[in-house]
């Protein structure tokens, strides 16, 4: 099992800008939606239609889905309206930045403190396509580095 992702500092909800706050917004929102049972994506399909990126919700819903169904843990997505990121949805902001750039070798690093390399094709099929439907509405997101354990890990093969 990979080791538990840290963040080097604490990254307030409210200082990222839009297009990190809609990635970490909608993920929480998509959280607490699998949670409660069925699936209601009106109220995230309508945000994603005002931030001119309809198609990528679908695309969000399939790579959460995919993402939490290859990890081996639980990920940690706080509630809607929590002020700070947990280290896990730090990482996700920068999994999408890094795709978002084409850095393939840090979006596997970040890949690794949640999967073995055996799970990222189709994590990264799905993030790349998410990661692509945002930038071309418009919405490019930074990286946010958290310190993360396992980064320093030698890859094999």
């Amino acid at each position: 099992m990979p080791a538990r992702p840290i963040l080097s500092h604490p990254i307030r909800f409210a200082g990222l800008p839009y297009s990190a706050r809609l990635v970490v917004w909608s993920t929480r929102k998509w959280a607490e939606l699998v949670k409660t049972g069925p699936r209601d994506l009106d109220h995230l399909q309508q945000a994603y239609r005002f931030a001119r990126a309809a198609d990528a919700l679908p695309v969000l819903d399939g790579f959460l889905t995919v993402l939490i169904i290859a990890y081996e843990a639980r990920l940690e997505i706080r509630n809607v309206g929590e002020a700070m990121l947990s280290a896990d949805e730090a990482r996700l902001v920068d999994l999408i930045a890094s795709l978002q750039a084409s850095a393939m070798p840090r979006a596997a690093d970040l890949l690794d403190a949640w999967l073995p390399p055996a799970g990222h094709p189709a994590v990264l099929q799905q993030g790349r396509r998410f990661a692509r439907l945002l930038a071309m509405a418009g919405h490019f997101l930074p990286s946010v580095e958290p310190a993360t354990a396992g980064t320093e890990t030698k890859r094999i093969g």
